[in-house]
């Protein structure tokens, strides 16, 4: 199993250590390596504990771990692949790109909101949908990792998350959608095979034909890619 991250994440904990060290988001990296990882209770419950007080409040002890990791390593995807080395993950963790990215969404009233914190408040405040969003700055490059991991999997997975915070913001890093167009995991003899996988990519074409719009120039079903071609086997990304 191969977990490929966004990195537009800038609020909570996340969004502090992103403004104070500079670094890519290490909060929704950071879940997906506890939910591959081998750990005993009490380092589980060590990873997951947030601190209630002082400048520290709302933290969480597992993004400190990671932030730490990463001013001790080369690079972010570097760090993330220690930290997995350290929890023994079965499986790996790549986040979808190395830059540092932003998120901007554009409603249909006109007015533009920058940051994946703030898109949901001011979809409220405004009363508008979102018409489209983008990535700044736009396509960056993926991390190499990831693209080869979907290129090779078995089958590609897409979700959970918000359509459009979430989700399509990793098919806007360069190279994501081609890599998911080629992957081997697109196999029409393997349909048969794929009841449970099927319903899950069945209720996310649900969701991205209520969404209003195509969120950019990829549209959300091209985005969600939900074809009955796609089986269950060992090596599987999830994006």
């Amino acid at each position: 199993i191969t977990a490929i991250v966004t990195v537009a994440d800038d609020g909570g904990g996340s969004g502090m250590l992103r403004e104070d060290l500079g670094m890519l988001p290490p909060g929704d990296i950071r879940n997906c390596i506890m939910a591959l990882a081998n750990t005993e209770p009490t380092m589980q419950q060590l990873l997951n504990y947030r601190f209630t007080d002082g400048s520290l409040a709302g933290q969480s002890f597992g993004n400190l771990f990671l932030a730490a990791m990463n001013g001790i390593s080369g690079s972010f995807d570097e760090a993330v692949h220690r930290m997995g080395d350290v929890l023994a993950i079965t499986g790996r963790v790549l986040p979808v790109t190395n830059q540092d990215v932003r998120l901007e969404a554009e409603f249909h009233d006109g007015s533009r909101t920058l940051g994946e914190s703030k898109i949901f408040y001011a979809k409220k405040i405004n009363n508008s949908r979102i018409r489209k969003v983008r990535l700044v700055p736009e396509r960056p490059t993926a991390l190499p990792e990831s693209v080869r991991a979907i290129r090779d999997a078995d089958i590609v997975v897409i979700g959970p998350g918000s359509l459009y915070t979430s989700i399509i913001p990793n098919f806007l890093v360069g190279g994501i959608a081609d890599a998911v167009r080629q992957s081997s995991g697109l196999n029409p003899e393997a349909a048969e095979d794929a009841a449970s996988e099927e319903a899950a990519l069945d209720a996310a074409e649900e969701a991205a034909e209520e969404a209003p719009q195509p969120a950019s120039r990829l549209s959300a079903r091209e985005a969600v890619t939900t074809q009955e071609k796609m089986r269950f086997m060992r090596n599987t990304s999830t994006l």
